[in-house]
C-alpha cells in the first residue's frame, strides 16, 4: 500500500528552517567517517545494550543538545510571531547574478507576518545553490526603516527605499525584522 504524506505544518517548517540555520544537519563523525564507532569492546557494548559511549559520540550528542536548547529558546521569544497570522501584503522577489537560472519556479521561498507595528519576513533558499535576491515591498508599506536580520548566516542584508537586497548562500534561511514608513 503507498504511504501518503500530509503536507507539514508552517510551524513544522519553521522549526526544520531553524535547524537548518543552527547548522544541525551534521555528519555522524567529527573525522568524516561513518564506521569508526570506537573500540570493537565498545562496538560490542552497543549492540547489546543499544548505547553508544565513545567520546566523540558523546561529545557530538552534547553539541547537537545545546542546540536543540538554543532552537528551543528562539522559537519560544518568536511565539507571536510564528501564531500570528500572514499578511496578504503582494511583494516582489527578483532573483539576479550568475546564479538566476533557477532550478525550480521559486527557489526563495518567503513568508510575511505583521506583528505589534513590525513586519517579520520569513526567507529560505530551497536549492543547493546560492542567489542574490531583491525583494520588493509595494509602495501601500512605504520605504522599510530598522532593517535587522534576527536570522542570518553572513549578514549581507540591506534596505534600500522599498526593498530588502540579500545574498543566500544554498539551502539559507534569514528571518528579517522591519518597520515601515
Amino acid at each position: 500500500m503507498p504511504r501518503t504524506f500530509r503536507k507539514p505544518s508552517p510551524i513544522v517548517t519553521l522549526a526544520v528552517l531553524l535547524v537548518f540555520s543552527a547548522g544541525a544537519w551534521a555528519e555522524r563523525d567529527v573525522s568524516g567517517s561513518r564506521t569508526d564507532w570506537g573500540t570493537k569492546e565498545q562496538r560490542a557494548r552497543v549492540a547489546r545494550e543499544g548505547v553508544i559511549t565513545t567520546p566523540r559520540v558523546a561529545a557530538r550528542s552534547r553539541q547537537l543538545w545545546r542546540t536543540a536548547a538554543r532552537i528551543n529558546a528562539e522559537l519560544a521569544n518568536l511565539k507571536k510571531v510564528i501564531l500570528s497570522r500572514g499578511d496578504p501584503t503582494d511583494y516582489k522577489i527578483f532573483i539576479s547574478g550568475p546564479d538566476a537560472d533557477s532550478e525550480s519556479t521559486m527557489p526563495i521561498r518567503t513568508l510575511l507576518k505583521k506583528v505589534d507595528g513590525a513586519y517579520y519576513l520569513f526567507a529560505a533558499n530551497v536549492e543547493n545553490r546560492k542567489h542574490s535576491v531583491r525583494i520588493e515591498m509595494p509602495e501601500r508599506i512605504g520605504g522599510i526603516r530598522d532593517l535587522k536580520a534576527l536570522i542570518e548566516s553572513n549578514g549581507t542584508a540591506s534596505a534600500a527605499g522599498r526593498s530588502i537586497t540579500d545574498t543566500f548562500e544554498p539551502l539559507d534561511v534569514r528571518l528579517y525584522q522591519f518597520r515601515a514608513d
